[in-house]
């Protein structure tokens, strides 16, 4: 099973994301859960280390891990974050729904 867990801050703000584990079924390489949450997550990881004004660190780890960090977000990034964050929320959240058995989702907010 792959396993997402996103802390969010009071305000909102995604601070972090885990991913670690794999989907079930099929041979290596070839997993629809697998690629969708690989798709999803460096997706919104890239889009956030790219814009200026937003600190993010982390990456791929071991075979089926992720970690991202966001360090700092300038006020006039705090909506691109959000959204950026929402996008990523949304997607784990129809891809959890489609393959219950296959993808996780767990959200903690922290003040």
């Amino acid at each position: 099973m792959i396993i997402v867990t996103v802390i969010i801050d009071g305000g909102g703000i995604i601070k972090s994301v885990r991913v670690a584990g794999h989907a079930l079924g099929l041979q290596k390489g070839g997993n629809i859960v697998c690629a969708a949450a690989t798709v999803l997550v460096r997706t919104a990881a890239r889009m956030l280390e790219a814009e200026d004004g937003v600190l993010v660190t982390g990456g791929p780890g071991a075979r089926g891990e992720f970690a991202l960090d966001i360090k700092s977000v300038n006020h006039d990034k705090t909506d691109f974050v959000k959204t950026t964050g929402n996008y990523l929320l949304q997607g784990i959240r129809d891809l959890m729904s489609e393959f219950p058995e296959d993808c996780s989702l767990k959200v903690e907010q922290r003040r």
